[in-house]
């Protein structure tokens, strides 16, 4: 609709009228007469005990960066998330009444899975982007648009610039959802001899969203923040065979897996570039400090205070189970007597949420935190996603004769 709107009368859009997804809702259901069919699925639920387990997660962090010295840049969460670069939904609109309902592209799935990571100190790594196939001609081509800069930003993982500030035998923590794979004795064996300086610690099961800081305030933005990008390019496209003079009826969303993988790269640069500034670094940060439990947060500051690692010590006394834990890992549980000197930590060393590619970033950040929404421009849906709400794009506030 966009890119027909852009070609045959570009002047609708202007400040107040973007067709925005709202707007293209309504006009489904006031002049189609159709209405939106989705299908449901059962909710995972935070444990009885999750203030407890999240609590005991926390300590095995402040004890790993107390004892062994490790910074706030070297505490990494790291996490999954499935990206559509086809527009993608269980809903769809249909003429209301009728009982078979297909789905455009159903069969058709395009994604890819974007490992997203960030350290408590707000550092953002490059992207890890998976593809499914078997050869390289499974990613996206050389000569996609952006690739260059891909590459150089380190997407492909293919190096890894040395800190000068850390030592060779500097420890750092892994913290990782306990996904079933990442639990495994294969993967905590690989890791315990391949990499024996990473220590894992997992986020307790169920509680990614309350205690994962790519659930908690990451995963969110940049979702929106990639299907903008992608929106975009297919109305730019749309717009390209209008122009061409291709006849409406033939213009259809391409299935094209590659053209949709190479049209995914300059959204994942644009993506690292924002979360690599001043502002992703304090959207990284203010993840971390809202992953909290009884009074405390994996924020840098309170991982590191004095008062965090004396709580320490007196969780170790009371907390069998992790005392246990630490003695059977490493034999000797530092911090149980208090002639034990600790080396000092240097503080400066799943059903997703679909917001409308037309709200501002900014308005999606500010709801993942569950902050109050400034812009009147915005207005939550019943399930908590955000929407355009702008008169001019209120279908409803139209007569018959296309009067306010």
């Amino acid at each position: 609709m966009l890119g027909i709107i852009k070609k045959q009368c570009p002047s609708l859009l202007n400040s107040e009228f973007q067709c925005s997804e709202r707007y293209v809702r309504q006009f489904f259901q006031a002049v189609l007469n159709w209405s939106p069919r989705a299908g449901t699925r059962a909710a995972a639920h935070l444990p009885a005990d999750a203030e407890d387990v999240c609590e005991r997660s926390l300590m095995r962090i402040v004890y790993a960066m107390q004892w062994y010295n490790i910074p706030p840049k070297l505490l990494l969460n790291g996490d999954q998330m499935g990206i559509y670069i086809l527009p993608n939904s269980s809903r769809t609109y249909h003429p209301t009444g009728e009982k078979q309902v297909d789905v455009v592209a159903k069969d058709e799935k395009r994604a890819f899975t974007l490992f997203v990571t960030s350290t408590a100190d707000g550092d953002f790594l490059p992207f890890q982007q998976i593809w499914g196939g078997k050869t390289k001609a499974s990613t996206p081509s050389s000569d996609a648009p952006g690739m260059d800069k891909a590459l150089d930003l380190g997407f492909d993982f293919t190096f890894i610039e040395e800190d000068p500030d850390l030592d060779d035998d500097q420890m750092s923590i892994l913290f990782i959802d306990a996904y079933p794979v990442h639990t495994s004795e294969e993967f905590r064996t690989m890791i315990f001899k391949e990499y024996p300086r990473i220590i894992l610690i997992f986020i307790p099961q169920n509680c990614t969203g309350k205690f994962q800081p790519a659930d908690v305030g990451l995963q969110r933005p940049i979702k929106h923040f990639l299907k903008q990008k992608i929106f975009q390019w297919m109305a730019n496209t749309h717009q390209e065979q209008l122009s061409r003079g291709a006849p409406l009826e033939d213009i259809k969303i391409t299935t094209s897996i590659t053209e949709l993988r190479n049209a995914s790269v300059p959204g994942l640069v644009e993506a690292y570039e924002y979360m690599s500034s001043q502002n992703g670094r304090s959207l990284i940060k203010k993840a971390w400090t809202n992953c909290r439990t009884k009074g405390y947060n994996l924020s840098p500051e309170c991982l590191t205070s004095k008062k965090t690692q004396a709580e320490l010590h007196k969780y170790l006394q009371q907390d069998s189970t992790l005392r246990e834990e630490i003695e059977a890992r490493c034999g000797i549980v530092h911090g149980l007597n208090d002639s034990s000197k600790p080396l000092e930590s240097d503080i400066n060393l799943r059903i997703d949420s679909v917001d409308d590619d037309d709200v501002l970033l900014t308005a999606v950040i500010s709801a993942t935190f569950g902050e109050t929404l400034n812009n009147t421009n915005f207005q939550k849906m019943e399930e908590g996603t955000l929407e355009n709400n702008i008169e001019v794009e209120d279908v409803w506030a139209y007569d018959g004769a296309g009067r306010m």
